[in-house]
């Protein structure tokens, strides 16, 4: 086998490199920059259509308002992120229709919360290469997680996403106690039916429908009473354009990280060596003629009459 040249064994060192920093960065850099980052923030607002009703049950008003969602980071304790989320209903005019303060500690590579809700895992930000499964989350607008079924697949604006439902009834009274008499002289029960749209790779939401009733009950008995209003909040389309961006974007950057530059590392080893293997064979070939073209020169010359 021919002697390598100095720069052979450098281009096969570069090999060597490239090779191992494949699964160097593959399990260890790429989990570390998809976990939720420490800059994490949502900010999103709904249209929201609804009816407050009387006590005895007929329409009192038509309303329609604002609703803002808006999550930052508190803080970052190792693994560990906790956010503050405030999710605010109000007419236009101003007056408080609900309003939610949550504060949510998440580990930053799952998106799962730290405190645990029964036994079943619930996601605060719904976690990258997601599958067709239950998820169990509370989506920043709900105050207890919401069982989410896949129910199939969608292209809102060209983005492929995964569609997931569900609906649920609870005792809402501790959300409303901002309200007169609430919780010690009536409760509230809040029936509740949900959509959401989301991206697979990034687990970014790109839209929600959230629609309900809320209901006086007694709080001693449960019995309902009245209907106290319904409600339907959707994105507006320019909170649904943003969010679609932002999931494109964060999708071609995990595809970039996960699948582009492994991919680019192994081309560069493989050209690199192939190189190698090439120059190898020429210089083989160049040797081989050239003890041919001596043995052919230093043959006996023939004999002339």
């Amino acid at each position: 086998m021919a002697q390598l040249t100095k720069a052979q064994k450098l281009t096969l060192v570069c090999v060597a490199i490239c090779t191992a920093a494949i699964p160097v960065w593959r399990f260890l850099v790429v989990p570390e920059l998809e976990k939720i980052p420490r800059d994490f923030a949502l900010k999103i607002e709904f249209k929201s259509y609804g009816k407050s009703y009387d006590s005895e049950n007929n329409v009192r008003e038509e309303n329609q308002g604002k609703v803002f969602l808006d999550v930052k980071v508190n803080s970052v304790q190792g693994d560990v992120i906790v956010l503050d989320g405030v999710f605010d209903v109000r007419t236009f005019s101003g007056e408080r229709i609900y309003r939610n303060e949550r504060q949510y500690k998440a580990d930053r590579e799952t998106g799962k919360s730290i405190i645990p809700y029964g036994n079943q895992g619930v996601w605060i930000v719904f976690p990258t290469h997601m599958e067709k499964k239950q998820y169990v989350s509370p989506y920043f607008v709900r105050v207890d997680p919401l069982k989410l079924e896949f129910v199939g697949e969608d292209n809102p604006l060209g983005l492929a996403v995964y569609h997931y439902s569900g609906s649920d009834t609870v005792d809402a009274s501790k959300a409303f106690s901002f309200e007169q008499g609430v919780p010690e002289e009536r409760g509230i029960t809040n029936t509740v039916e949900v959509d959401l749209w989301i991206e697979p790779i990034s687990g970014h939401i790109v839209n929600i429908i959230d629609k309900g009733e809320n209901f006086y009950h007694d709080p001693t008995t449960g019995k309902i009473l009245f209907k106290r209003n319904s409600y339907r909040n959707i994105f507006t389309y320019d909170t649904m354009v943003n969010q679609v961006r932002i999931a494109q974007n964060r999708k071609m950057t995990i595809h970039l990280y996960g699948v582009i530059i492994p991919i680019l590392l192994a081309g560069i080893a493989l050209a690199m060596l192939v190189s190698v293997l090439l120059s190898l064979k020429l210089r083989r070939v160049t040797s081989v003629r050239e003890k041919e073209g001596c043995r052919e020169h230093n043959k006996p010359s023939g004999i002339r009459e």
